[in-house]
Order: structure tokens, then C-alpha cells, then sequence
């Protein structure tokens, strides 16, 4: 899919996928970074050297990126926000640590973060969004592993309940 393309029929909502990207290691790249598909940087209207902020949606588990922090009860914002690198830095940014793994639970984030939500150094992740995620303030996006992008194009709700308790609000 590229931009603009959608997984829409009658049944199922427009998806948008705006590239895929490897998370680096601190051992290959000096920290764990991931850079921001061309796609993704134009639907989130983001620069070189703007802020990224870092959340996560608490009703699926889905890690998002936003060009401002998030609200509602539904998110659960990093916290701080990142810079976006610029060309030389191939558009570059730090994932906080929080949301690794291997990372140790402490008091950095008021809620624990859900397995769902965690990355792991040198897997992909799809930048994917809704239309409506991405033509509304604040312009967001999910960073999905290859299993979590099969399953939200998928109309099939058995699917989705294999993975989470119900099937998403915005997929209903």
C-alpha cells in the first residue's frame, strides 16, 4: 500500500500505509533509533528537528507517534518529546527506552507499558494510519510489527480477538 491507498470496503476502515522502517540497536547506531519514512513525515506534517512525541493506545496496545502530545484517557503520552533528525541523520528518531523490552520498569511512565506495546531492536515496524488520524490535530500514527499491520487491515473480527479483548472502537 502507499499513501492514500486503503484497505476500504463497506465493512472496514481506510488505512493509510506510509512506509516501514527497522528499529537500530545501540549497537549498530549509537542508540535505538528508527527512521521516519518519508510518507509518515509529510501525513504528520513533521520537519527536521521537530518534536516527536511517544504514546501508546491503552484499549488495543498500539505504540503511537504524534506531532503533539495526545489527550484523553485512552493515551498514555512517553512523556518527553524527541527530536526528528534531519537528512544527514536520515530523518532519524530516539524510540524511549521505556517502550524496549528490555527495559526496566520504573517510575518514567505513570502506567506500565503492555508487552502489545513493546519494540525490540531490528524488527520492522509499519507506519500506518487512519485518515482520520491523519486530517485532524494532532496528526498521529501507529507503529505496527508486521503481525499487529495484518491484523488491522483485516475485517475478520476473529482476528482481532485472538489478539485483544474486543475489537478496537475506530474499527466498529
Amino acid at each position: 500500500m502507499m499513501l492514500g491507498d486503503s484497505a476500504n470496503d463497506d465493512r472496514s476502515p481506510s488505512w493509510n500505509w506510509l512506509g516501514r522502517s527497522t528499529v537500530g540497536s545501540q549497537s549498530t547506531t549509537g542508540s535505538r533509533r528508527i527512521t521516519v519514512p518519508e510518507p509518515a513525515r509529510a501525513a504528520l506534517g513533521l520537519s527536521p528537528s521537530d518534536p516527536i512525541y511517544w504514546a501508546f493506545e491503552t484499549e488495543i496496545g498500539f505504540l503511537i507517534m504524534s506531532c503533539q502530545p495526545l489527550s484523553g484517557n485512552k493515551y498514555k503520552n512517553q512523556g518527553q518529546p524527541v527530536k526528528l533528525g534531519d537528512e544527514p541523520d536520515q530523518y532519524r528518531a530516539t524510540v524511549p527506552s521505556i517502550f524496549f523490552a528490555d527495559h526496566e520498569s520504573g517510575t518514567d511512565i505513570e502506567t506500565p507499558i503492555p508487552q502489545k506495546v513493546r519494540v525490540n531492536a531490528g524488527e520492522d515496524r509499519h507506519f500506518v494510519a487512519r485518515d482520520a488520524m491523519i486530517e485532524r490535530e494532532p496528526q498521529t500514527c501507529y507503529l505496527l510489527t508486521r503481525r499487529q499491520h495484518e491484523l488491522s487491515i483485516s475485517s475478520d473480527d476473529d482476528h482481532w480477538t485472538e489478539r485483544f479483548a474486543t475489537r478496537p472502537q475506530f474499527l466498529r
